[in-house]
């Protein structure tokens, strides 16, 4: 195997590489919210000057049919790639060989993406990124066939040369898989508005505070609990309206409580980057009552955006919500969670968008995470010389 070819240095983003992208999670036009943080953390290293391809392995429920397409101006080849057919995952490890080709490292994201590995690692230094909130769970969210496999899989865990996730406390949990070899933490990049809308001036009680969620309609999320947290509210004398932005298998009966309990609650489906910085703007406050996040990208960005945010202690995200501006909240008890939101609302009345926005770390900017990823592909590759 050669060793791994750098194009040229740059400074304090060390050298430019050529770097191919394989991740199952992607932007489709059918799924637009799907990794949209892949995408982001793709089109930031482009714009730190690396030569980025990516690869979208699609299951048959996001794939759009598109085989080449261009997302945040990065090239996308598109492979049809579903676990439940082995028939695909053997396909698309041969397509893998020569889309790889001439790459200085191949960077996979998410679990799923590591079962075309299975049966030979990529001839390139090796960077995974994992995001994977079953890790810690031990794929308890999954059926138990599914469950097993899981645990074969994460096994592959490893093997790539370096390991990144996007909080210390998923790379305590992927130890188990990993008990030897390099992990590195490089969060998740947020989108920080230069000017985040100004915040409406709300009087509880009189006017209707506009809520906002943001995830999947799974069980992990809550959606459920969001909704009686908000019914919750309206027995306080706290009139409120919910906004749920994402889809998933509890839409129906989370519309069908709402109507039950009387809550004003809009469903949006998954929506494009844009549009969902446009909802937070909208909105005055972010709630979901969250089971298990490895990151929490919604709630960064809703403090990006300069809203307060409620969310459940169970989390990497206790780790940067700044309590000036946030409320964790560890009961079950809708009566609870609305409690928390008047109280963080009050907490928050005098503060502006810019001063929530401020408490978010710097560390989560587009040009650091580029930073940190540039470092961890240099890891990949020095480990790879070591190895090869």
């Amino acid at each position: 195997r050669a060793p791994a070819r750098l194009i040229a240095p740059t400074g304090s983003l060390g050298s430019i590489m050529r770097v191919t992208i394989v991740t199952t999670w992607f932007p489709t036009h059918r799924s637009p919210g799907l990794g949209v943080f892949v995408a982001r953390h793709a089109a930031s290293m482009a714009a730190a000057g690396h030569d980025i391809r990516v690869v979208h392995l699609a299951s048959a429920s996001v794939d759009d049919g598109v085989r080449h397409d261009r997302v945040m101006g990065l090239p996308v080849v598109r492979l049809p790639m579903s676990l439940s057919r082995p028939h695909e995952v053997l396909a698309a490890r041969r397509e893998l060989t020569a889309l790889t080709h001439g790459s200085d490292v191949v960077h996979t994201h998410a679990v799923s993406t590591l079962l075309p590995y299975a049966l030979g690692r990529p001839r390139q230094p090796w960077l995974h990124t994992e995001h994977w909130s079953g890790v810690a769970q031990r794929g308890a969210e999954l059926g138990s066939l599914a469950r097993a496999g899981a645990q074969v899989v994460l096994r592959l865990e490893r093997r790539p040369d370096v390991v990144t996730t996007v909080s210390d406390q998923l790379a305590a949990d992927l130890r188990a898989y990993r008990p030897e070899g390099e992990i590195l933490t490089v969060p998740n990049e947020v989108t920080m508005p230069e000017e985040p809308a100004p915040r409406r001036s709300v009087e509880l009680g009189r006017d209707t505070l506009r809520i906002v969620g943001i995830g999947g309609l799974i069980e992990r999320k809550r959606p459920d609990l969001a909704v009686e947290a908000v019914a919750a509210l309206a027995q306080q004398g706290v009139p409120a309206r919910l906004t749920w932005v994402g889809g998933g298998p509890l839409a129906d009966r989370c519309t069908d409580l709402a109507t039950d309990l009387g809550v004003d609650l809009e469903l949006t489906g998954q929506l494009p980057g844009d549009q969902v910085q446009q909802v937070l703007a909208d909105n005055d406050l972010f709630l979901v009552p969250t089971l298990a996040e490895t990151f929490f990208l919604g709630a960064a960005e809703a403090v990006a955006a300069g809203r307060p945010v409620v969310t459940s202690d169970r989390g990497a995200h206790t780790s940067f919500l700044d309590p000036s501006v946030s409320e964790i909240v560890s009961q079950d008890d809708p009566a609870a969670w609305a409690r928390a939101v008047v109280d963080v609302m009050g907490r928050c009345t005098d503060l502006t968008a810019r001063d929530i926005q401020n408490t978010l770390p710097r560390a989560f900017s587009p040009s650091q995470v580029a930073r940190s990823y540039g470092r961890a592909y240099e890891a990949a590759i020095a480990q790879y010389s070591r190895s090869y």
